[in-house]
């Protein structure tokens, strides 16, 4: 637990300490700072009275606070203050040890993440970090936040000061660093029945966060959704080309929907590094090809994709709403009526998470996704329609089982358990708009298990058709 102040401008939060304990007998004995001179035996006393007959977390947290304010109030713009040690060898009696820097302004030297793969200075360039500035407290909640936004960290240290020579001081900021590569695969069968046989459905991820200590994000992607169609994915993400504050990616992808169509897509896209981690923003432009067997005519498409994410990455993942729309102009088909040469029309797709803890071992989930077709043509390609069912929407269903124009979804989920560990029910229905038939309104329910946060197994059983049509469905990952 520490707690400190640079400039007496602010104090920052608890900096990921574990919480302290010494049970409801504890009595408070000796306060030292062992052969530190700078706090006297007043300053000790001040701290004795605000910690009172308690100790807890929130206790010790708002006596290091006084302490703190009572130090700056000398005049020591720049101060510091950590609990040590617990010393509980003869109970009921805890004493206390704190470790206490106070002295003038502090300037930023280097930064030290500690991180075994990941180059230090692709830290520095993430957090924006300067040398030469003044370190307060801003200086270092801003720069953990942008760390821990980046996919290739998992968590983070509490932040300490390291060599001080002079003005200048280094400053530590450790940081776990996910698994470089990180893989994802769901699964699903779909049994017999009056119009195919059963078959195995499922996709795979594969990403390379910071394999090679650079930051550079890759990813591969393949899915099958039927014996009949597949889907692969190739992305690239090159960090601060040239120095520019933004990501520079490139897309590729192909699918086949085993209708005799197949769409061939390359698009460049743009992240800006915000200044606020927890704002994304994205854009992106590409060109299409469209092939429709058995005529040799193609069809060439261009389109326009922006997105917005608000993103919390606590670790209690409290919330993230996504938004991002797209404008495509295309060669029309003969059959397009009225006759026309282009057809254009954008889209708009959102997904909203929240997460509601009720108590230690129980928390839900709500979630909320759609997408449709907001401005333009009445008519969407097929290889343009939202594709519902399986694993990540209707698990009562098989995997991608429809294609939509215009869809709204919305699930619920109670979890026993963690975020890691749980066992879970759900329950979730959705309006489906399709091209040419009724609207439809469908839903599933049913019981899933998540273990170690990797593995998911769900059994949904469907609006339509009943427990006979149980869909299970496996989503297994690697890395973190």
């Amino acid at each position: 637990m520490e707690v400190g102040a640079w400039r007496a401008a602010s104090v920052p939060a608890e900096g990921g300490a574990a919480p302290v304990s010494a049970g409801p007998q504890a009595v408070v004995g000796r306060v030292h700072t062992g052969t530190d001179t700078l706090v006297s035996d007043q300053d000790l006393d001040v701290f004795r009275e605000t910690l009172g007959d308690r100790l807890d977390t929130g206790s010790l947290q708002d006596a290091l606070r006084v302490l703190v304010a009572e130090l700056v109030s000398r005049g020591r713009p720049y101060t510091q203050v950590r609990i040590l040690a617990l010393d509980v060898s003869a109970p009921p009696t805890v004493n206390i040890e704190l470790a206490v820097y106070s002295g003038p302004e502090v300037y930023t030297g280097s930064l030290v993440t500690g991180a075994s793969r990941t180059d230090e200075h692709v830290f520095e360039r993430e957090a924006g970090w300067r040398r030469g500035v003044l370190l307060e407290s801003n200086v270092i909640s801003e720069s953990q936040q942008k760390l821990e936004a980046l996919p290739y960290v998992a968590a983070m240290d509490t932040a300490m000061l390291l060599a001080v020579s002079g003005d200048t001081a280094d400053l530590y900021l450790g940081v776990e660093e996910a698994v470089g590569v990180k893989a994802t695969g769901a699964v699903g069968w779909v049994p017999e029945s009056a119009q195919s046989a059963g078959y195995w459905a499922g996709e795979f991820d594969l990403e390379l966060r910071s394999a090679f200590g650079d930051g550079r994000h890759i990813g591969l992607s393949a899915a099958r959704p039927d014996p009949q169609s597949q889907r692969t994915r190739v992305h690239f993400w090159e960090p601060w080309p040239l120095g520019a504050p933004l990501w520079l990616g490139v897309d590729l992808s192909q699918e086949d929907f085993g209708t005799d169509l197949i769409e061939t897509r390359a698009a460049l896209a743009v992240r800006l590094a915000t200044a606020e981690p927890r704002w994304q923003f994205a854009a992106a432009w590409g060109q299409v090809t469209v092939e429709e067997a058995p005529s040799p005519e193609t069809f060439p498409a261009e389109y326009l994709q922006a997105g917005i994410a608000a993103i919390d990455s606590s670790a209690t993942a409290a919330y993230r709403f996504e938004f991002n729309w797209s404008t495509h102009s295309l060669k029309a088909r003969d059959s397009v009526a009225p006759p026309q040469d282009r057809m254009e029309f954008t889209q708009g797709h959102f997904a909203a998470y929240r997460l509601w803890p009720m108590s230690r071992a129980l928390y839900s989930r709500t979630l909320v996704t759609g997408g449709g077709t907001l401005l333009g043509s009445a008519e969407v390609p097929q290889h343009l329609l939202y594709r519902v069912g399986g694993t990540h929407t209707l698990r009562g269903y098989r995997e991608q089982q429809f294609a939509v124009r215009d869809y709204l979804r919305l699930a619920w989920e109670g979890h026993l358990g963690n975020l890691a560990q749980s066992l879970f029910v759900f329950a979730e229905g959705a309006w489906l708009n399709f091209p040419t038939e009724p609207d439809r309104i469908l839903g599933s329910a049913g019981l899933g298990l998540r273990i170690a946060g990797r593995v998911s197994l769900t059994a949904g059983v469907p609006s339509e058709g009943g427990l006979a049509e149980t869909k299970v469905h496996l989503s297994v990952t690697t890395g973190r």
